[in-house]
């Protein structure tokens, strides 16, 4: 008689979820399972059981392993999103089980959920007053991938010239440098836009109307 072990296979499946900006200055509160804020994965033992395997960056990751058995499980931001943590429900609810992008996940007879937390990201953008500039309007912090409108008044005798930033964050643009008002759109990261004018130049031309006389 042959005798064959049989081993029970248990599901251990991890989630990305993130939330969105609703406006510059504000970012959602619900979060969904998708991969805005980023992506995650599952490393494991080869020798283990493999069953309906998907493991690879995406929304979900998962792998049937034998019970005792451990995984790897990765969490991955998107640019201008960071990681929360790591929890066993999609309601985020309590501390996270940890703030470590890799963890090791110990497979038990019930399975395993992980959910990974990505929280879009906020920067302060400053806006700062060159030569001939009165004053500015759009300095404060905003959330990755929004618009806001910056302007620059001038001081009298001074005509616009361009906008200027101290860095250049991934994924930041400005629709028009040389104009007073115009949108700028945030990257991953701070910045410092120097708004800088030029003296109007006139010309003057002078006409004798007087008449010579002898």
């Amino acid at each position: 008689v042959e005798l064959k072990a049989e081993w029970a296979a248990y599901g251990l499946n991890v989630y990305a979820y993130s939330n969105v900006a609703t406006n510059a200055t504000t970012a959602g509160t619900t979060y969904s399972n998708n991969t805005t804020g980023g992506t995650v994965s599952i490393t494991y033992n080869s020798n283990t059981m493999d069953s309906n395997a998907s493991c690879g960056k995406s929304a979900h990751a998962s792998v049937n392993l034998t019970g005792g058995n451990t995984a790897e499980i990765s969490a991955h931001p998107a640019t201008g999103y960071e990681f929360v943590g790591w929890y066993t429900d999609a309601s985020f609810t309590g501390t996270p089980v940890s703030t470590n992008p890799y963890i090791t996940a110990a497979i038990t007879d019930a399975g395993l959920n992980y959910y990974a937390k990505f929280s879009i990201k906020s920067y302060a953008i400053t806006l700062s007053k060159g030569k001939g500039i009165a004053s500015v309007t759009g300095t404060g912090t905003y959330y990755y991938g929004q618009s806001i409108t910056i302007n620059a008044t001038m001081n009298g005798g001074y005509q616009f010239s361009n906008w200027s930033a101290d860095t250049t964050p991934t994924g930041a643009t400005i629709t028009s440098s040389s104009s007073a008002s115009t949108t700028y759109t945030i990257g991953n990261g701070a910045v410092t836009l120097t708004a800088t004018g030029t003296p109007i130049t006139y010309s003057i031309e002078y006409k004798n109307t007087e008449t010579a006389t002898n």
